[in-house]
This record gives structure tokens, sequence and C-alpha cells, in this order.
């Protein structure tokens, strides 16, 4: 009678723990459609036009961290954080990632060895909330961000992010429509994206937002932070905003370590747009599809490394 009730209870374990893992399932499956729908729904939607956004004569982009360097004083890593400088605006494009709680983080040793302090940019532009973009595990899991173990003062900044975030002491706006930021700048927007997991059982629809910067005799050049969206979305939504065809783009694809339809699609694409500048991450692009832009682009193929200005004009 014993061995029946020990065995009545396990059953009554199992059944309820099969319960809550089908209940979880359910749960996690009607949130990734959701997702899906929320996508497809703004896919179905021309988003507004902003017109002329103006031009800007120079545009540099400086990685202070990203996944290769050059040089032994400058740490690399699973990580993005861009200095976007144009005649009106100086942008710091995500704030990297500190895995292992350094103080100071990598991105702050990478800003003390290039001579960058927060004096040098008037906003920060947080891609999209993923730990390597924000800052770390800790930020990311606060819905925050920061440059390093402790948030500094950024109340003179303009913060800008992709969804709503907090910050000490500041507003950071969450993206929403495509706006303006400054002579030849805007951000195309909120552009929802399926999450990837494991991320996604935590929240599978989340947001990037993308610069789009109209440098003069050259044309828009898109500055990405992952490009999770995918690049025919991202220059489908910017021709469609600006009014104007895309040239160019720096940062992050998303295309994995091999060389797949996705990763040909994307040479196609910018072909048969003469393309005059392709900057690949390596990021989130392994060596063999690097090689592939590279060798499709021999003229207009910039490697992204930490330290080394991309200069476009």
């Amino acid at each position: 009678q014993r061995q029946m009730c020990i065995r009545d209870r396990f059953r009554i374990l199992l059944w309820a723990a099969l319960g809550a893992v089908l209940l979880l399932a359910a749960v996690v499956g009607l949130r990734y459609a959701g997702a899906v729908a929320a996508v497809a729904a703004y896919a179905a939607n021309a988003p507004a036009t902003l017109g002329p956004i103006g031009v800007t004569e120079h545009l540099t982009i400086l990685p202070i961290f990203e996944k290769a360097t050059r040089s032994e004083d400058l740490v690399m890593g699973h990580g993005v954080a861009y200095l976007i400088r144009t005649d009106a605006t100086s942008i710091l494009m995500d704030t990297g990632f500190n895995p292992d709680n350094l103080a100071p983080s990598p991105i702050e040793q990478n800003m003390a060895q290039l001579g960058i302090t927060r004096d040098d940019f008037d906003t920060i532009y947080i891609t999209h909330p993923h730990p390597d973009h924000t800052g770390g595990v800790n930020w990311w899991l606060q819905r925050t961000f920061a440059l390093g173990n402790t948030q500094i003062d950024l109340s003179d900044k303009q913060l800008l992010t992709p969804i709503t975030m907090t910050y000490p002491g500041a507003s950071p706006e969450a993206a929403n429509a495509a706006r303006i930021l400054a002579p030849g700048v805007a951000t195309l927007g909120a552009i929802p994206f399926v999450d990837i997991f494991p991320l996604s059982l935590f929240r599978p629809q989340m947001i990037e937002q993308v610069l789009a910067v109209n440098v003069a005799d050259v044309g828009v050049i898109l500055i990405t932070g992952c490009g999770h969206p995918g690049l025919e979305r991202m220059v489908r939504i910017a021709e469609q905003v600006l009014g104007q065809p895309v040239v160019g783009v720096v940062g992050g694809l998303h295309y994995g370590e091999t060389v797949t339809a996705n990763v040909d699609e994307g040479i196609a694409l910018l072909t048969e747009r003469n393309a005059k500048l392709v900057a690949l991450s390596p990021h989130d692009t392994g060596p063999a599809g690097l090689a592939a832009f590279a060798h499709a682009f021999p003229q207009a193929y910039r490697p992204v490394i930490v330290g080394e200005e991309i200069i476009v004009r």
C-alpha cells in the first residue's frame, strides 16, 4: 500500500510537470506567433516618408568595440560600439559587451586608449536590446545600458533606444517613426523582428533601429548594429522612407559562419545598387561571409576593425 501511495504521488508530480511544460510551450508559441504577425503587419504597411533629410559633407565610423583588432593595446570581443561622426552630430552607437564585469570595461579601455571621452559624442543610439549591444547581461536584464560597471552621468546627452528603457537622471526616447536627427542623418524608426533563440523565450518580438546617413556626392549609407531585420528589409524601408537609393552598408548583417543563400542575395542586392561602401561586422558574420563580400566589392569593401576609422568622405 505504501508503494502504491509513492507511485500515485510520482504520477501526480509527473503529470503536473508535464502540464507545466505544455502550458509554457503554449504561452511561448502564442507569443512567438504574435511576433511573427507583428513583423508581417509592419511589412504590409509602407512606412511614412521623411522627404529630403539634407546631406553631410563628411562621415566617419570608428569601431570602438568589435570582434577584430590589429593592436595589442586594444580589446576585442563579442559586441559592438561605433563612434559615428558627421558635420553636425557625433553618435555613440551601442555600448559593447562586458561579460567578465571588468572595471574598466572593454569599451572604456578602448576609449581611453583611443583618446575618446564622453565629450566626444552628443547622442547614444542603442540599436537593439541585446546584452552585447547594451554593455552586458546585468544592464540588459534591467532594460537599461551602460559603458561600464557603473552608469555615468549622461543627462546632457540625447539617448535613443529601440524599446522603452531607463537610465538614471535621463529620459531615453524609445523608437517610433522614422525621423531626422541632424542634417543628412536619420533613424529609420522601430523595425520589428522575431528575436533569436534563446532570447526569443523572453521576448519573441524585438525592435532594431537603423541609422541612415546621406553623404554629399556619395549617397545613403546604412549603419546597423546586427541587421536582424535583414538587409533586404532594411534597404527597402530606407528607400521608402528617404526616397533615394541606398549605396552602402556598415555594420552587422547576421549572416553567421557559412556562405548561405542569404549572403548571395545580399551581394546581389548591393551589386544592383552599385554599392560604394560595404563594411561588414565580424561580430555576427564569419570569415567566409566577409571574404565573399570583400571579393564581390574589391573597391568598395572596408574591414571593420577596432581603432581603424572608416572614412566615407
